[in-house]
């Protein structure tokens, strides 16, 4: 019986963590006051954010190197085209978070805003990385 205290109940991770949480947070606020939440809201983003940029950092590299050896079999000259590559890396950024932002603000869902654009700026991407960034020279 005490083994099936401390399993999943299957439906997940954060179902099983909301529910083992809500009381402890719930008592936060009522000690606290809403100030409680809110910096509990604030860690939360703090490391969403870095998880964000360290998974954007890594995921550029990573994507490049692919990109480079696989993909386009690039015999080009590496820092030229990681330079390139990064301009269209951070190009994307702005373009992605823009995007995203303005699609929702007119009432596009953010998921499905954020899925729209993903697929636009990859179709646009390949093109770019093909004509210039691993741009083949004959």
């Amino acid at each position: 019986m005490e083994e099936n205290r401390h399993k999943s109940s299957g439906f997940g991770v954060f179902r099983d963590s909301r529910q083992k949480y809500r009381r402890p947070l719930r008592l936060l606020i009522r000690l606290f006051g809403s100030s409680a939440w809110a910096a509990y809201r604030i860690a939360v983003a703090k490391d969403a954010a870095a998880a964000s940029a360290l998974s954007r950092v890594g995921s550029g590299i990573l994507n490049f190197t692919l990109n480079r050896n696989w993909s386009f079999q690039s015999k080009g000259r590496v820092g030229i085209e990681a330079v390139r590559y990064l301009v269209l890396f951070s190009a994307n950024l702005f373009c992605n978070a823009s995007a995203v932002g303005w699609l929702t603000l007119q009432g596009v869902p953010a998921a499905l805003g954020k899925l729209m654009v993903d697929v636009l700026l990859f179709l646009i991407n390949y093109q770019v990385q093909k004509r210039w960034v691993f741009k083949r020279t004959n």
